[in-house]
């Protein structure tokens, strides 16, 4: 195949193709962790309406993927990485490669819930950048996106990851722009080779697809050969990254997810639980010790305790219902001193409309 032809059909299949067949991939343990020990430490707060998620993609060489929308195993010197990993900053992300851009024919709308705000990569070793020996020290780029909670989908995302009910990863995507960007990885010489330096013999093992897309052979011990973006010298057009549960890079994953809890109106609960203790015990009488902790963190107190307690926190705000408005499930979310889906108001006036129901001082 001709050089100029292998650039024609990466440029066609920029983006994600319009099908995409089930792809296996580890399932790992759904995290929910703190700041301490990532790069973007202190740099982002998240709040009611955005959360920050911190993952690692596009594993460098010798890990390779295949990517659906190439066709074929596809990889990242970490020369290239360590070159480009900015571009990808304040890219779009979305839900499952849904961008109408990728398939207009399909795709009515796009799916964007937020954007890349950083990237890190390490700095480079003495002696330069290689490829290391084994796939486990295959070097990802770190990312810090942002999600916008109010967009369709994002919310239920979050939950469904942090309750560990589907496990979520990151997709990326990526194109090339000239031959200078593109390079073939042959896997049994460890070697990287550029595209426009390829002899006939290795241009005759690409060839494009039934869905045009490309299809590499293998090498002489009968692995694949892998198509490099940004070769070693060349550029890698990061166009975004996608969240969806079945990534094709195996080795991404979600690292961590900050989110905070909008603080409920302390003085509210407190009147409840003085005044309407049938109301306050809706929730047959659990979370109680939530809220005892919630005051000692007011009043500036510290423990162990409260540092768990202001983590489950985040996971009680991430996993709330947004559809579940009854009694006891607005009391729970107030003995923790979070607001709801539902907002503040609505989860007041929940627990006034109640007090028609019950006696003022009246017990359980």
């Amino acid at each position: 195949m001709k050089t100029s032809e292998i650039l024609e059909c990466l440029s066609a299949s920029a983006g994600p193709a319009k099908a995409r067949g089930p792809v296996v991939f580890e399932v790992r343990n759904a995290r929910l962790l703190a700041a301490e020990g990532s790069p973007f430490s202190g740099k982002y707060a998240p709040d009611a309406r955005k959360a920050y998620v911190e993952f690692d993609i596009c594993h460098s060489l010798p890990n390779v993927s295949k990517l659906p929308h190439v066709g074929c195993v596809s990889g990242f010197h970490p020369a290239a990485l360590a070159r480009c990993h900015a571009v990808l900053r304040h890219q779009q992300t979305n839900l499952h490669h849904l961008l109408r851009a990728y398939d207009p024919d399909t795709i009515p709308h796009d799916r964007i819930i937020g954007a890349v705000v950083d990237t890190w990569y390490p700095e480079e070793p003495k002696g330069g950048w290689v490829v290391p020996e084994k796939r486990e020290e295959a070097i990802p780029i770190r990312v810090l996106a942002v999600v916008f909670k109010m967009a369709n989908g994002a919310a239920a995302m979050l939950k469904k990851h942090v309750e560990g009910k589907e496990e979520w990863s990151v997709s990326i995507e990526c194109s090339a722009a000239t031959l200078d960007d593109v390079g073939i990885w042959i896997q049994d010489e460890r070697k990287l080779v550029p595209l426009k330096e390829a002899d006939d013999d290795l241009l005759a093992k690409v060839n494009k697809s039934k869905n045009g897309g490309l299809e590499l052979g293998k090498d002489a011990s009968g692995n694949p050969l892998a198509l490099a973006y940004g070769a070693i010298d060349g550029e890698i057009l990061f166009e975004g990254v996608a969240y969806t549960p079945d990534p094709a890079e195996l080795a991404a994953e979600i690292t961590r997810v900050r989110m905070s809890a909008a603080e409920f109106d302390f003085d509210f609960a407190n009147g409840i639980r003085r005044n309407w203790p049938s109301i306050w015990h809706s929730d047959k009488g659990m979370n109680a010790v939530a809220f005892s902790l919630w005051a000692e963190m007011r009043a500036g107190r510290k423990s162990k305790a409260i540092e768990d307690f202001t983590t489950r926190r985040l996971e009680v705000a991430a996993t709330a219902d947004e559809e579940d408005v009854s009694l006891a499930a607005v009391v729970r979310l107030m003995k923790w001193g979070v607001v709801g889906p539902m907002g503040a108001e609505k989860m007041k006036s929940v627990v006034e409309a109640a007090k028609g129901r019950f006696k003022l001082g009246a017990g359980r």
